[in-house]
């Protein structure tokens, strides 16, 4: 006998099928598979969930936001009376996930997935906990060959893409539905870090900071800019959010939008070296990390100071600064330790390490590179792999992240490091910016001076481990500045081929056993003598 206090919906035994994704925007397959759903007698309700990130215009800083497919999709559903949309607070997949707690205990769950789709592997796991019926369903196959990711490749082509966009869409809408669907998508693209720039306001001020004066982009030319936010008080924080950015399929990719996996690094690499109490060179404070939303809140190092590389330009060498910036360097790879692995695990800090090796040695794209170089790369790409080892890794020291102001120094910009390694790859690299910027600007003794400081003060911390690296950090010198001609297509001439030529020659030092790096890397020839 029924309790008179229940109401009747808990004794009823619905069937709810559940439509997970980004939709931006949603095509002729996405609306088949949820027609199809809708069709069926034994699915009483079909939820189409959108995840609340946004998903980049190939070829454009623009992005398109939720919003835009959730209006695409009010206009597929208008004769789908089973249907609606909910728009995931955070992923779509957790979003729906959480039905296991909303529903009531006779329902049943489906969940509609894409051929080669692991997104939905925990559902047995929690139908078994929870008591619910659950399964994992296919969606309508595939009837035209078309990705999300193509039609927005078609919205930035503008005019010249709309005809094959609009054939994508769903074969029941007419032309007027056509390009209002068209219109939506192309009126709805927006600036990703006008997105940004706002989500990072409402944080703020939900977090009850003090109230902002103002905020502006820091780093540009970046998908993911990073903001200043300054403060009514006069402090400036720095921004990293990576909410809206699109779950890369390698999270170690540096490269495109930002990897959410990479502010943890970041996290985890300042507490390491906080809690080493590494001295004399400033590093950012975490002020504050939403984990809901992936923002990073970092304070101000040298507020006012210019970075390294600008002075590297203007061909000002300071041993000074080298030795304390290496001296530092050193004390990351010989004494921090890792308090945890900065990605998910070590297996993933090597993965992570791995792919930026890769990309150091065997990914440089220089055309004029003869055949001997190229293996002299691999080789150099081997030697390191095979002395990994578990230490702090930066993977990103470069000039342009050391910031200098009035004696005082600071380094930023830790998301790329690792907790494993070859220290030759930091040390190395770095150099060899400065050997790179002293060719381009004709500065001699004063940069070889500077390098020979540097080595001396790095090697006497690395004491131990210093001479089976030598080779190593000479040819990481040399694939630095190959990698910086690959990337500045301004510099050409004779001062292109001088700094080829000295790359080559230095990469050529992996053939050998052992070198002295001070030697080779202050030879008068090299700079233009």
């Amino acid at each position: 006998m029924l309790k008179k206090n229940r109401s009747r919906a808990e004794y009823e035994r619905r069937r709810i099928a559940l439509f997970a994704g980004a939709f931006r925007p949603p095509h002729i397959n996405h609306f088949n598979t949820v027609f199809d759903l809708s069709k069926r007698s034994d699915i009483d309700e079909v939820v189409v969930i959108i995840t609340n990130r946004c998903r980049g215009i190939p070829g454009t800083t623009k992005t398109l936001p939720p919003n835009v497919a959730q209006k695409i999709w009010d206009i597929y559903l208008g004769d789908l009376p089973k249907a609606r949309v909910e728009l995931a607070k955070k992923s779509a997949v957790k979003h729906a996930l959480g039905f296991f707690d909303r529903v009531n205990a006779n329902d049943t769950l489906l969940f509609c997935i894409g051929d080669s789709d692991g997104r939905f592997n925990k559902v047995e796991t929690l139908s078994k906990k929870t008591g619910i019926a659950a399964s994992v369903i296919r969606g309508t196959n595939n009837i035209v060959p078309i990705r999300a990711t193509d039609l927005r490749k078609l919205l930035a082509q503008g005019v010249a893409g709309k005809k094959a966009f609009m054939a994508s869409l769903p074969e029941f809408l007419n032309e007027v539905q056509r390009t209002e669907v068209w219109s939506e998508c192309r009126n709805g693209m927006k600036e990703t870090r006008e997105i940004a720039m706002e989500n990072v306001r409402k944080l703020i001020e939900k977090e009850n900071f003090e109230k902002i004066q103002s905020i502006v982009v820091a780093k540009r030319n970046k998908v993911d800019e990073v903001f200043r936010v300054h403060l009514k008080s006069g402090e400036n924080l720095f921004v990293k959010y990576a909410n809206d950015t699109v779950k890369a399929a390698r999270f170690s990719k540096p490269q495109g939008s930002k990897p959410r996996k990479r502010l943890k690094a970041e996290i985890v690499a300042i507490k390491s070296i906080r809690t080493s109490n590494i001295r004399d060179i400033d590093i950012p404070r975490v002020k504050f990390f939403d984990k809901g939303t992936r923002t990073l809140i970092l304070t101000e190092v040298c507020p006012g100071g210019k970075s390294l590389l600008s002075h590297l330009k203007t061909g000002v060498f300071d041993c000074d600064i080298a030795k304390r910036v290496s001296d530092f360097l050193a004390q990351c790879h010989a004494t921090v330790k890792p308090i945890e692995p900065l990605w998910d695990d070590r297996e993933a800090d090597l993965e992570h390490w791995e792919t930026m090796l890769e990309m150091g040695t065997s990914k440089i794209k220089v055309s004029e590179l003869p055949d001997k170089t190229l293996r002299d790369l691999e080789t150099l790409r081997h030697k390191s792999r095979n002395e990994t080892r578990i230490c702090l890794i930066n993977l990103n020291f470069l000039p342009k992240n050391i910031i200098l102001d009035n004696g005082k120094i600071g380094v930023i910009d830790f998301e790329l490091s690792s907790g494993v390694g070859d220290p030759a790859f930091d040390i190395g690299g770095f150099l060899g910016h400065y050997i790179f910027w002293a060719i381009v600007t004709s500065t001699k003794i004063e940069s070889r001076d500077t390098v020979a400081a540097a080595l001396t003060k790095y090697s006497m911390v690395m004491e131990k481990f210093w001479f089976d690296m030598q080779p190593r950090v000479v040819g990481f010198a040399g694939a630095s500045i190959l990698k910086g001609v690959a990337e500045k297509r301004e510099i050409t001439g004779q001062i292109k081929n001088r700094l080829i030529t000295t790359g080559i020659r230095l990469l050529s030092s992996v053939r050998r056993n052992s070198v002295d790096p001070i030697s080779w890397l202050t030879q008068a020839h090299l700079y233009g003598e």
